[in-house]
């Protein structure tokens, strides 16, 4: 049992040593718990920030009208599905990838 003390005071989530060894061990784990899953809810949140960034600049840079929106959740799991990519997805992404950048590169050339 004190090690397992010892292990929740050294994370940081309570300040005071006394307020530990006044909870149960369930108390502690349910404390552990909820800190768990707000780490989880933040980066989620940091997920959607990046991933919507990530698709409006790809969205800004379509070709033809006919191209793929892009969504957040195409850059990053949403959590609701867990979902593999194939090795032809992963060239498909990498092919896309590859012709913006040279896009960037070569307008980038042209405005010099």
């Amino acid at each position: 049992m004190h090690e397992y003390v010892d292990q929740v005071i050294s994370q940081g989530i309570f300040i005071d040593p006394r307020v530990v060894y006044a909870l149960t061990p369930q108390e502690i784990n349910a404390v552990l718990a909820g800190v768990n899953e707000r780490e989880k809810q933040l980066q989620t949140v940091e997920d959607m920030r990046i991933g919507t960034l990530c698709a409006s600049l790809w969205n800004c840079k379509r070709a033809k009208h006919t191209d793929k929106w892009f969504k957040w959740t195409d850059f990053f799991s949403d959590g609701k599905k867990p979902h593999e990519q194939t090795v032809e997805e992963m060239k498909s992404v990498a092919k896309r990838i590859y012709i913006v950048q040279n896009t960037l590169e070569a307008q980038n050339g042209r405005h010099s």
